[in-house]
């Protein structure tokens, strides 16, 4: 059930006020058998219960001054779906003492004893109905992920005449309680609070051929989390092998100036430049394994803390040129450059990410009034130092990698077409070839000798270190092809109104969930459309809508991963909403 309402309220010439709301409540997609067996009271995951309301302020004071401002407050209340578990520890399911049963390699022959990685496993395929498979240990609570959040934000703008100034700016809190529940652990989130903030000023306007911007961007966030990893089944009241807290401060500032010059009718220029300073620090602690502890939070502060610092400083520029030999016409091509800054985790530090962008295209607006639009162009990144994060221990966290260098190019074409008045046609076509020219990384590992090693950082016992390189790996969520089509018609009724009939169908061709690119980890190629058929009377205020999403019944891949703690090595997996229809009414007055 799903309902969402809005209503504009004038204030006189001045302005007005907007309130909107919305409440969504879903069962769950997944079902679990294993629960139901054993009665539990949730046996179900990847529910919905989501409500919220925002109010907006909208002033016109005079005619060169505008004011809006929007509060609004969101509580989610969802379980998340649960994983989808192949446990390799199962009899007949392992590697076998030489890592050559089930797909699995040796890692590093080098090393003693067996380095087990699933490169070749194909265990997804155990999963035929993705809908319904057993869920976590039944001795584990499928708690809800509750998330309270607040924001405010506004915008203040006032004309000069030759130039406008604009005030945009954002305040947001989140406070969280996400237990997760994995095979045979679950994390347990004591608390969770973001407190984010952004402010930008900027002077914008136009002088004979020069279009020009400046301004300044300021940004905070502030996170305080305290969560640890939980077994009820090591000691009599359960242990935790893992809790931990993680509190970071990070500041972002930046200047940034962008000019536009037309030296012809046809012909303009484009130049930009932004100069970025961020700094973080975070106070890490760590209360490391607690033995015959309830799920409950500690007391006292951590027995270890460890002082984290990052500053991190760039520039990064734009160049573009573009042509427009008709009004109905744009040719541009244009190169970037862009930055992410580093960080640290529970590991230790990563470098900042940076990128240049190269891209060329064209858009295309023809017809009696404009209403067939065309575009396309073709684009390459080369990405220096790009962040990677990978979950290989729940116990340590996720980690974060720097591949030493990605390249990403592709094209992309669209379009949409008004056939007839009644007949709406539109297309796009998506090539993408994403691969790292190099990422050292750590591998989760079976350890056929010692069950509770699980991670391999280095290949050779040697004296130097020997990291697993993943170079020539696919990027993860990066099929090569994507393709979409949709067509709309209207059917119309006379005094009886307009049936509106829709089918969009989008295709993907197979892709990886995982930087190391293991075979279970890949979605294979797949389609999925949607169909709508909508009413609405002649002169009247309501419409109705019936509607089926994903005919296919196709659920791809949401998350799929090799992870290792303890003596547990799993595969896990999390998979996309099935086949849902159902019917929308609407109201405008």
């Amino acid at each position: 059930k799903k309902i969402e309402a809005g209503i504009d309220i004038p204030l006189g010439a001045i302005g007005g006020v907007r309130l909107a709301g919305v409440y969504n409540k879903r069962d769950g997609y997944f079902f679990h058998p294993n629960r139901a067996a054993a009665g539990n009271d949730v046996v179900r995951s990847g529910t919905a219960d989501n409500k919220g309301g925002r109010v907006t302020l909208a002033l016109r004071p005079t005619d060169r001054l505008s004011v809006d401002i929007s509060g609004e407050y969101v509580r989610n209340e969802n379980i998340v779906g649960a994983f989808a578990s192949y446990d390799f520890n199962a009899p007949g399911n392992g590697p076998g003492a030489d890592c050559s049963q089930n797909g699995f390699v040796d890692a590093a022959p080098l090393i003693p004893g067996g380095q087990c990685i699933p490169l070749n496993s194909q265990v997804v395929d155990s999963f035929g109905d993705r809908s319904s498979y057993n869920g976590p240990n039944t001795a584990l609570p499928l708690n809800p992920n509750i998330q309270d959040s607040y924001a405010v934000r506004g915008r203040v703008e006032y004309d000069f005449g030759g130039a406008t100034l604009t005030y945009l700016g954002g305040y947001r809190r989140t406070d969280q309680d996400a237990d997760l529940a994995l095979p045979n652990y679950i994390y347990y989130e004591f608390g969770n609070a973001v407190d984010t903030q952004s402010h930008e000023l900027r002077l914008n306007g136009e002088t004979g051929a020069l279009t020009w911007q400046g301004g300044l961007f300021f940004y905070n966030e502030k996170i305080n989390a305290l969560r640890g990893l939980y077994s009820p089944f090591i000691g009599p009241n359960g242990s935790f092998l893992n809790t931990f807290s993680r509190d970071t401060d990070s500041d972002s500032y930046a200047a940034f100036a962008q000019v536009e010059y037309a030296f012809s009718d046809q012909f303009t220029g484009i130049g930009g430049l932004r100069y970025t300073i961020d700094k973080r620090s975070g106070r890490y602690g760590n209360y490391g394994f607690r033995f015959n502890t309830a799920p409950v939070a500690p007391t006292g502060a951590p027995p270890s803390i460890l002082d984290l610092e990052q500053d991190n400083e760039q520039l990064t520029w734009l160049a573009g040129l573009n042509y427009t030999p008709n009004a109905e016409t744009l040719v541009y091509a244009k190169v970037s450059t862009g930055y992410k800054s580093g960080g640290f985790d529970s590991v230790g530090a990563y470098d900042p990410e940076t990128n240049t962008a190269y891209e060329l295209g064209a858009k295309l607006n023809f017809g009696s009034y404009g209403e067939h639009l065309i575009n396309g162009n073709v684009f390459y990144y080369d990405y220096k130092d790009l962040q990677t994060p990978v979950l290989l221990d729940p116990s340590v966290g996720q980690q974060v990698f720097n591949a030493g260098a990605a390249t990403i190019w592709g094209v992309e074409l669209e379009t949409a077409i008004e056939l007839s008045p009644t007949d709406f046609f539109s297309a796009s076509f998506n090539y993408l070839n994403a691969r790292y020219d190099e990422l050292l990384a750590s591998y989760a590992i079976f350890d056929t000798v010692n069950p509770d090693n699980n991670g391999l950082a280095d290949l050779d016992p040697g004296p130097a270190i020997d990291q697993p390189d993943l170079s020539g790996n696919e990027l993860p969520q990066s099929p090569a092809f994507t393709i979409t089509v949709g067509y709309d018609h209207i059917f119309e009724l006379g005094s009886a109104g307009s049936l509106t009939a829709s089918v969009f169908s989008r295709f993907k061709s197979e892709y990886f969930l995982g930087s190391f690119n293991y075979r279970s980890s890949r979605q294979e190629a797949f389609s999925q459309t949607d169909l709508s058929l909508k009413y609405q009377p002649l002169n009247e205020a309501f419409s109705i809508q019936a509607f089926v999403r994903n005919i296919e019944d196709e659920q791809p891949l949401a998350y799929a991963n090799f992870v290792s703690a303890g003596p547990d090595d799993n595969f896990d997996f999390q998979f996309g909403a099935p086949r849902t229809y159902g019917v929308r009414i609407g109201v405008d007055f």
